[in-house]
Formats: structure tokens, C-alpha cells, sequence
């Protein structure tokens, strides 16, 4: 989270369902507090779509480099999926492994 977005820093006030977040400040805090309790794994549906490209880019990469953590992730946009080693197309009742 880049607390120079928040008027007070560490001290900031989270209002009830993050009303006063964006949407990609919520999903960075909903990964991290995913991390946090170190699971062995994390399941991203669409995690990360309110995010600019290259916050997107830096998270996915972080996350591929912990030990021993598996991610599965759920998305419909095919760059976000370049960090996994294997993906699966699910079309019309059918899924199909595509790398």
C-alpha cells in the first residue's frame, strides 16, 4: 500500500468496508492480509483488475518468489497469468490446459 496516498499515514482510519479505499487500495490489503498468517496457499480470483499494470506486475512477481506458497488464480486477462506455470482455459463447460 503507498501510505502517501493516505492523509495520516499509518494512523489512517479504514471506514467500514473500506468506504473510503479505492478499489486497488482494498485488494492490496486483501492480499496482504492473505499473506500475512503465511498460508501454503492463496486463491486470487480477478485479485488484482482494480490495479495499474505495473503495481500488478511488481505483486504477481513477489508473490511467485515465496517458498513454498502455491497460487491459484482465477482472471481474464492473459498477461496477468505470464507468472504461472501452468494455466487452464475453462470455455463452454470444457477446460483445456493452454500452457
Amino acid at each position: 500500500i503507498d501510505l502517501a496516498n493516505f492523509p495520516i499515514d499509518l494512523d489512517t482510519k479504514i471506514h467500514e468496508n473500506g468506504k473510503n479505499l479505492s478499489g486497488g487500495q482494498i485488494q492490496k490489503i486483501a492480499i496482504a492480509r492473505a499473506l500475512y498468517i503465511n498460508p501454503e496457499l492463496i486463491i486470487l480470483d480477478e485479485s488484482t483488475n482494480s490495479l495499474d499494470s505495473e503495481t500488478e506486475r511488481k505483486i504477481l512477481k513477489n508473490l511467485s518468489t515465496i517458498d513454498n506458497l502455491k497460487v491459484l488464480m482465477i482472471s481474464h486477462n492473459m498477461q496477468t497469468l505470464e507468472y504461472c506455470d501452468t494455466v487452464f482455459e475453462l470455455n463452454n463447460n470444457t477446460l483445456k490446459k493452454i500452457k
